[in-house]
């Protein structure tokens, strides 16, 4: 009895420590490989550092119950089909949760699934998957490496109007607030693009230098293009994609998957718009406090006489 209590503290203990750095690279002890989605699909292998694709955000379902969640593609581990995958779940699946014990006298986990509590996670054949294993297997002992927080890059100076490019854009945020718009209504996920999120900085950083004044000038460079104005002690980036550009959800009519006549919703049929893969986005922020919010997409959206999804 003694020791079915150690177990359950140890488990409790290393379960918060999970929670409190929640978000982190899940590296398997055989191969020294790290599960990742670079290629869209499940794999283990070396990876570069600031990989979105092998970052992880473990969400607590319930006591000991977690979902293990791709930060690049919102997507998560789940076996419903009855093999590994990493997909768009549904709130009720239980083959999307999972266990994780830590492995007595070491620093590593295993993975269990809910669903079926037999099966862990392990690359044993080379490949992840999620099947009976044996206690020696280090195919299936994974070590959590907390991520480094993740931005666009360093902010960077531009000496004639003393704007910042990239001030307190959370990648991680921005992505999880249009999938959760995305996921609202049933499309897949959007992944996110470096050269998207370059040319955003660039046209952020032009509107910027518009926006040093009491009004606001927002001007779109092109199609596939959401924009919008902040203050520093405001709403974040991530709230105004939520609150925003979410917020025009009310005018949106969901018979037509077009806007109610005479209401403005195109922001919001952008983010959701189900033939968009990618998203990149930027802000540039003044002396002033003033913000500007720039995200591009890939395929763009919002064609006339289109449906959004």
């Amino acid at each position: 009895m003694k020791i079915t209590i150690l177990g359950l503290v140890v488990f409790c203990l290393f379960g918060s420590t999970l929670m409190a750095q929640n978000i982190g690279l899940i590296k398997n002890v055989w191969k020294g490989t790290y599960l990742n989605m670079e290629t869209g699909t499940l794999q283990s292998t070396a990876i570069k550092e600031g990989w979105l694709s092998a970052q992880w955000e473990l969400i607590k379902v319930q006591e000991g119950q977690f979902k293990i969640k791709n930060v690049w593609k919102g997507t998560f581990l789940n076996i419903e089909t009855g093999t590994l995958q990493c997909t768009a779940v549904q709130e009720s699946w239980l083959s999307a949760r999972w266990a994780i014990k830590k492995i007595a006298g070491s620093n590593s986990i295993r993975i269990y699934n809910i669903w079926k509590p037999t099966l862990a996670i392990n690359i044993e054949t080379g490949s992840p998957t999620c099947n009976v294993i044996e206690d020696s297997w280090l195919s299936a002992r994974w070590n959590w490496e907390v991520a480094n927080p993740i931005s666009n890059s360093k902010p960077v100076n531009v000496p004639a109007n003393n704007i910042q490019s990239n001030n307190s854009l959370n990648i991680q945020e921005v992505l999880a607030a249009h999938n959760t718009l995305r996921n609202e209504v049933g499309v897949p996920p959007l992944s996110w693009s470096a050269d998207l999120a370059k040319k955003a900085q660039a046209w952020a950083n032009n509107l910027a230098k518009k926006n040093m004044g009491d009004n606001w000038v927002l001007e779109h460079s092109g199609s596939g293009e959401n924009l919008a104005g902040g203050f520093s002690n405001g709403d974040s980036p991530a709230k105004r994609i939520l609150s925003g550009w979410g917020g025009e959800k009310v005018n949106f009519n969901r018979n037509t998957r077009k806007c109610f006549p005479g209401k403005t919703c195109g922001h919001y049929t952008q983010v959701v718009w189900r033939n968009t893969t990618q998203v990149g986005c930027a802000i540039a922020t003044n002396p002033n406090g003033k913000y500007i919010l720039v995200c591009n997409y890939n395929p763009p959206g919002n064609y006339v006489d289109q449906p959004a999804y």
